[in-house]
């Protein structure tokens, strides 16, 4: 038996053959495919991925999908995203648009900016 031989016996047992190198290389094409029609639990599941690495593959289908807003979004305020989409849809279950949505945020930001003034007034 040669050396080669040996060496392909080695590489097969322990995974690290080209056949598992290119089935490595799909398996973001297929995470990337499968986003279309699949939440990234079930594409994790689907594709046997790590969390991290799902995370990964689904922030680079945001960018291909020109949602670079939501991408940077996201990644400014990560967890707290929960909490905005409660508030979305809170608004959304009364049936606000948008823009009532805008108006809402500046009256509370004059109300904080009345509050400082408020304080301000009492000190001096």
């Amino acid at each position: 038996m040669a050396f080669r031989d040996v060496s392909q016996i080695i590489k097969k047992f322990i995974g690290d053959t080209d056949e598992n190198k290119k089935l490595q290389k799909k398996i973001p094409i297929q995470a990337l495919s499968l986003f279309h029609m699949k939440n990234p639990t079930e594409v994790a599941i689907s594709l046997e991925l790590a969390c991290e690495e799902t995370e990964k593959l689904y922030h680079q289908y945001w960018k291909l999908n020109n949602l670079y807003t939501l991408h940077s979004i996201y990644q400014e305020i990560k967890e707290e995203i929960v909490n905005f989409i409660e508030v979305y849809y809170k608004f959304k279950g009364q049936n606000r648009s948008p823009e009532e949505i805008t108006k809402l945020v500046e009256i509370l930001q004059e109300v904080s900016d009345l509050e400082d003034y408020k304080k301000k007034l009492r000190t001096n």
